[in-house]
């Protein structure tokens, strides 16, 4: 039985890679194009959340509390790497998805749309390492999240 849901939750994450890569050339189906992606309003919300998630993230891991980013924004659910370096690099990716939300719709559906590639290789590096399933929870809903940004 636990095979079955290993095996179940690594197909649902393999279908999150697939709608991840496909982020890489542009949608040609009417009904995509007509759609867009999601309404902007709900596209700021999505990015502001995940800009606080980033920002707050590597400013905890520069002050060395990683512990803290571990409980309370990765819910345990995933392990918090520790040392500044990595500090530096969430807090440059936090303020990327700030600027984007500051830069306008067009630049929150171009940074999601981009973004879609770290997320994929987070859960193929999660998938290399043999990592629990549950450490592609959430990769995995911020790139379902980001896909609604770009696709809605």
């Amino acid at each position: 039985f636990t095979v079955q849901i290993i095996i179940i939750m690594r197909a649902t994450t393999l279908a999150l890679l697939v709608t991840s890569a496909a982020a890489l050339k542009a949608p040609k189906q009417t009904a995509l194009a007509v759609r867009g992606g999601g309404d902007d309003s709900t596209n700021e919300i999505i990015m502001k959340v995940s800009a606080a998630a980033a920002t707050a993230s590597g400013a905890l891991t520069i002050l060395d509390k990683s512990d803290l980013v571990e409980k309370y924004i990765f819910f345990g659910l995933n392990p918090a790497t520790s040392g500044a370096a990595y500090g530096v690099a969430l807090l440059g990716w936090g303020v990327g998805k700030i600027n984007a939300v500051q830069s306008g719709a067009k630049s929150i559906k171009n940074f999601a749309k981009l973004n879609l590639i770290p997320m994929a290789c987070w859960i193929a590096t999660n998938f290399q390492n043999d990592a629990p399933m549950t450490e592609n929870i959430f990769p995995g809903l911020f790139a379902a999240a980001y896909a609604y940004i770009v696709w809605g």
